[in-house]
């Protein structure tokens, strides 16, 4: 049975201290091979690391699909094989033969770090590196990450805990064991690269189908009780009353079955039928930020949420719920575009005042669209790599 060592155990030769040794074989754990977020996220870590970086990259992923298609596209080796779930008994009595079955699948012995793309995957990161003789290191991408749940995903013993939101650090560091070992590391956020003019008119004419609407509200993500869509369904009937006429939602996202019926209901309740658009998962959303106003996150819970940095970079006005990101992404500016509390009327609220001010609003947006720029470009991306694992970098090649 494979032992996941403690905190004072040191994993092989590169064990003893962070600066000591550049890393150059980095392994990367991701469970599924779907769309999402993370998966985003980690395809442009691997696109920064691929150019700046020397580093030798590879993937061990639990399924083949989306993910794993634009690793082949990059060029970024990869191997399919089994992470168990930790939460689950049985998984976890199997965990010490899955994880030697996958080390008998990688092409190396040897590697300098295995990352883990979510808190979820840490103890097979701790587990892989020991063998590997190698580092560990875990990238925290959900606000649910509190100091006690990650005491039970063993991220304790992991060498690195790299929070992508500074409200997740915060979580973290009432654990003295667990600060010891944290260090925020901002995510790359690139907005997607243009769409033929044929796919963006083609998106333009979808909108059409709500002829009372001629302003867009713009809501991205998969549609479910976490990000609470139904909750941009009651802000757009708020600002409705406020007297913003012409308003509409635009919902970009796949639907979760079991939020079906609360979608219904939520749109039925508000009276606004003929102002949702549901577009479902749309492959490339950079288009739909020249048709809408104004954009919407009414998440529960996250970690640096990427659509809202997308928005931004786009130039365009974006107000959240006070999720995980919002003071990473916002900064100072945060009480103009992020509500207090989780409620669709004080979020209204935000949009409403701001909307009153449109020179104010313009030039908010300006310096926002700077910052996110800037803050989440490649380059910055490649200098949290670097602080994060000691690698040589270079400047990045262009977009």
């Amino acid at each position: 049975m494979l032992r996941i060592p403690g905190p004072g155990l040191k994993r092989g030769p590169f064990a003893s201290s962070l600066d000591v040794r550049m890393a150059e074989q980095f392994l990367f754990l991701q469970k599924t091979a779907g769309r999402g977020g993370a998966k985003n996220r980690l395809l442009d870590t691997l696109a920064a690391l691929q150019g700046g970086s020397d580093a030798r990259l590879h993937v061990l992923c639990g399924e083949t699909g989306e993910f794993t298609d634009r690793l082949a596209e990059m060029g970024v080796p990869c191997t399919v094989g089994t992470l168990p779930e930790w939460r689950k008994l049985g998984d976890r009595l199997r965990f010490g033969g899955a994880m030697r079955a996958n080390l008998r699948k990688l092409p190396f012995q040897r590697a300098d770090w295995v990352v883990s793309n979510e808190m979820w995957w840490a103890p097979h990161a701790g587990a892989l590196a020991r063998s590997l003789g190698a580092r560990s290191a875990v990238i925290i991408r959900d606000g649910i990450a509190t100091a006690p749940k990650a005491r039970r995903y063993h991220l304790h013993r992991n060498d690195l805990l790299l929070p992508s939101s500074i409200q997740i650090a915060e979580g973290l560091r009432v654990d003295a064991d667990l600060a010891a070992r944290t260090q925020v590391f901002l995510d790359s956020v690139r907005l997607p690269p243009p769409v033929p003019a044929e796919v963006a008119n083609a998106l333009a004419e979808r909108l059409k189908a709500c002829p009372a609407v001629d302003r867009w509200l713009l809501v991205i993500g998969k549609l479910g009780p976490r990000k609470r869509q139904a909750d941009a369904v009651r802000v757009l009937r708020r600002l409705l009353d406020l007297g913003h006429a012409g308003f509409g939602l635009a919902l970009a996202g796949d639907c979760e079955p079991d939020y079906e019926a609360e979608m219904t209901a939520a749109i039925d309740a508000c009276g606004v039928a003929d102002r949702v658009l549901r577009l479902g998962n749309v492959p490339n959303v950079r288009p739909l930020f020249d048709l809408a106003e104004i954009c919407l996150l009414t998440s529960l819970r996250e970690a640096l949420p990427g659509s809202v940095i997308e928005a931004l970079e786009a130039g365009r006005p974006c107000f959240m719920y006070p999720c995980e990101g919002a003071d990473d992404i916002f900064g100072t500016q945060r009480p103009d575009f992020v509500s207090e509390s989780f409620d669709p009327d004080a979020l209204a609220a935000r949009i409403d005042a701001q909307m009153r001010q449109p020179e104010v609003l313009a030039r908010h947006v300006g310096e926002l669209q700077e910052r996110a720029l800037g803050l989440f470009s490649p380059a910055a991306h490649l200098g949290e790599l670097q602080r994060a694992f000691g690698i040589p970098v270079r400047s990045p090649e262009p977009a």
